[in-house]
């Protein structure tokens, strides 16, 4: 393609981040429609579920991945913290990671509310990417899908044209994606609406979102064939299950932590981090932290922990002490 189509090459910076942007998505998504029962295909690191768990409508949480590992990994982000205090749970959470491939099909994945597909279908090779369909949308069935994928019109803009992992078996650009999306709404019963995030700089417009998504929403009317009973199959490994049980607690005294270690200290700080991006829509790399000087309070305490110097009674600055 002709250079001349594109603005100079430079290095492109999103804010937030464009990873950030695509949780935001589901996260939004979620609120909307007050969804219970999520499960995250190919999960990673567990950011998505990690921000999810803090939904007040989420009652179950699910993370499959090929290469899952327990939630102790990652500093135990999906474990019970400061933040069920603070955003108090009205409703009992169950969080179960499991590990298989999402071509895998598993009776325990049936009839869920949302499921996500980050930045997944792109690592699939050809014969797992024919199975796909039949695994989530025939199978699983749930009520809506939303699956993110990059536009490979947006690459020429990268200084690297080329994939944008290598780990990737292939990168579509609108047109291929959206004729499968339509195809696999169209068997399966669902209808599809298109939308992305990350947008192109000026004067690059044509190309779209820097990632496409789209949204499959289950018809009322289901296609032929797909409410025939299968028998129950539990084929994923069972990594970790954890319960979190509703609580009335309203508030939590930040003073606490003059009488604590360095890893609940951390705990504060990170989950408080996280709950200020729960309510953010700029993006937690990128926005004004709140309330004012609470962050500067807590990362002194955190500093000072650490240090052998006696820790302040109180921190002027913050209005929560």
């Amino acid at each position: 393609m002709d250079n001349c189509e594109f603005p100079s090459k430079k290095v492109i910076e999103f804010k937030p981040p464009v990873y950030e942007q695509r949780y935001y998505f589901v996260k939004n998504l979620v609120n909307q429609h007050g969804l219970k029962k999520i499960a995250d295909l190919g999960y990673g690191d567990a950011t998505l579920l990690w921000m999810l768990k803090y939904h007040r409508c989420v009652e179950c949480l699910v993370g499959v991945d090929i290469a899952a590992q327990p939630f102790e990994w990652g500093g135990g982000r999906l474990s019970p913290g400061v933040g069920g205090f603070i955003i108090p749970r009205e409703l009992d959470l169950t969080i179960t990671l499991y590990r298989g491939s999402v071509v895998q099909k598993d009776s325990r994945l049936r009839g869920f509310d949302l499921i996500t597909c980050i930045e997944l279908i792109e690592h699939l090779d050809s014969e797992d990417l024919a199975k796909f369909p039949e695994v989530v949308f025939g199978y699983f069935s749930p009520g809506m899908v939303v699956i993110s994928t990059p536009n490979s019109e947006f690459n020429p803009l990268f200084p690297a044209s080329t994939f944008r992992n290598p780990d990737h078996r292939f990168e579509w650009d609108r047109k291929q994606f959206q004729t499968w999306a339509l195809d696999v709404g169209k068997l399966y019963s669902y209808s599809v609406e298109f939308t992305g995030v990350g947008d192109p700089p000026a004067g690059a417009e044509h190309v779209g979102y820097c990632t496409q998504i789209g949204v499959f929403q289950k018809n009322i009317a289901k296609a032929t064939g797909s409410s025939i009973s299968e028998p129950e199959e539990h084929v994923y490994e069972v990594v970790s299950i954890l319960r979190e049980a509703a609580t009335r607690v309203r508030s939590m005294r930040i003073r606490m932590v003059n009488s604590v270690g360095v890893p609940t200290v951390e705990m504060v700080v990170n989950e408080l981090r996280l709950l200020h991006a729960h309510n953010c829509p700029q993006g937690w790399s990128t926005s004004p932290w709140g309330p004012p000087g609470l962050l500067p309070c807590l990362s002194t305490l955190q500093r000072n922990i650490r240090s052998p110097r006696k820790l302040p009674s109180r921190c002027a600055s913050d209005p929560l002490l």
